[in-house]
C-alpha cells in the first residue's frame, strides 16, 4: 500500500517526528490515494487524509505551544528606601528592590545625574541588591532606575529629595527633657479595626491574656498627646 504524502503546509513534520511524534500521516492505512497539491480535487475521499494529516500536525503544535512556560517580565512590589535626599555623605546608597523575575538583571539609569553599580539577585529572582551613585550637581527630582532581563523591562520608581536642614528639623535630649516610655499595644487602642493582625484567630486580641494583643496603636498615642503635656512629658519612647 503507497504511503500518503502530508500536505505542503505541515513544513515541521520531519522534525516532529524525530522528536518522537508517530508517522501518523506518512503510515496512514487509508486507501492508495497520493495527496498531493492538485487543482481541482474535489472527492471527499481524497480529502480525508489531508484533513487528518494537517489536523494533527496542528494540534501537536498548539500542544507544544501550550506546554512552553511563558516567561514573566520583572516586576516591582517595593523599593527600600524608596527615596533619598542630595548632597548626602553616605553615597552611594543601596537600594533593596523586592519582586519577581530577577533573574539575569541588567539595571541602568535613566538620568545622567545617577550611576549604578553592584547589582546583586538572589537564587529565587526576587530580590535585588543595587548601589546608587548619586552626582553632587543633581537636583531634587525622579531619578528611576529600569531593570532589564531577556523576557522584559520595568521601571523602579527613585525620588530625590532637598536636604534637610539639622539645625531646624531636629533636637537633641538633654537633661532638661521628660522622656515617657509607652508599650504602644498596651497604652490605648484608638482604631479598633487593627486591634489583630489580619487572619489571625479570634482569641488574638485579649486583654485578659498578657501574651495576647490588647489592641494598643499609634491612633491611641496621639489622642493623648495633651495628657503627654500636662504631665510636662517632652519626649516620648515608643516600644513595639
Amino acid at each position: 500500500m503507497a504511503r500518503v504524502a502530508c500536505p505542503h503546509l505541515v513544513r515541521n513534520f520531519h522534525a516532529l517526528k524525530s522528536a518522537g511524534w508517530p508517522d501518523t500521516c506518512g503510515g496512514s492505512r487509508i486507501k492508495n490515494r497520493l495527496i498531493e497539491t492538485q487543482p481541482g480535487l474535489t472527492n471527499l475521499e481524497s480529502f480525508i487524509p489531508r484533513i487528518s494529516c494537517a489536523f494533527l500536525s496542528i494540534l501537536f503544535a498548539a500542544t507544544i505551544c501550550l506546554a512552553e512556560p511563558k516567561s514573566a517580565v520583572p516586576s516591582i512590589t517595593k523599593v527600600e528606601p524608596p527615596s533619598w535626599w542630595t548632597n548626602q555623605r553616605i553615597n552611594p546608597v543601596r537600594l533593596l528592590i523586592r519582586g519577581a523575575n530577577f533573574n539575569g538583571a541588567r539595571v541602568r539609569t535613566e538620568r545622567p545625574q545617577t550611576v549604578v553599580d553592584n547589582v546583586r539577585v538572589n537564587n529565587n529572582g526576587t530580590y535585588l541588591f543595587v548601589d546608587v551613585r548619586i552626582n553632587l550637581a543633581a537636583r531634587p527630582g525622579d531619578y528611576p532606575l529600569i531593570i532589564e532581563t531577556a523576557q522584559g523591562r520595568t521601571m523602579v520608581p527613585f525620588h530625590l529629595n532637598s536636604p534637610l536642614d539639622g539645625n531646624k528639623n531636629f533636637q537633641g535630649i538633654t537633661s532638661d527633657d521628660v522622656v515617657y516610655l509607652i508599650m504602644t499595644d498596651r497604652f490605648s487602642d484608638g482604631d479598633p479595626s487593627n486591634n489583630a493582625p489580619a487572619d489571625s484567630p479570634p482569641d488574638a486580641n485579649d486583654r485578659r491574656n498578657p501574651r495576647a494583643y490588647h489592641g494598643g496603636d499609634f491612633r491611641g498615642i496621639i489622642n493623648h498627646l495633651q495628657y503627654f503635656k500636662d504631665l510636662g512629658v517632652t519626649t516620648l519612647w515608643l516600644t513595639p
